[in-house]
């Protein structure tokens, strides 16, 4: 849906992820607006934050934190992993998506994160 940059929020001198979303319709224009709403009122260990949602002409952007660590893709695809295994990294995020009611029409293992010590986060 996007592409996503590490940037520096200057102004508070902290690393974040820009997301930037091109050329969508009125109609996802306004759901990624209300997703984004939803999603910033998270606030959970195994979901990043959202701190802005902007626009400037057809352009979109998500400035959320910066997550450290491997897309569980990777993680999976670097050595076998039983489904149990598996689902045990990403059932965290689900339980914490479920939890604040907040449908994700992209929960995938590459927007998944596993940091250094093995905590999973989800990404936007």
């Amino acid at each position: 849906m996007g592409v996503v940059y590490a940037a520096v929020n200057e102004k508070l001198n902290r690393p974040v992820a820009v997301k930037t979303i091109r050329d969508i319709g009125a109609a996802t224009h306004e759901r990624v607006w209300r997703e984004a709403r939803a999603a910033a009122a998270v606030n959970h260990p195994g979901v990043c934050q959202i701190y802005e949602i902007a626009e400037d002409r057809d352009q979109l952007f998500l400035v959320m934190e910066l997550l450290e660590g491997q897309p569980l893709s990777d993680v999976l695809e670097a050595g076998p992993q039983s489904p149990v295994d598996a689902l045990a990294l990403l059932f965290p995020v689900l339980e914490a998506l479920h939890s604040s009611d907040i449908v994700h029409r992209d929960v995938k293992p590459s927007n998944v994160f596993v940091t250094a010590h093995g905590r999973v986060r989800r990404g936007r």
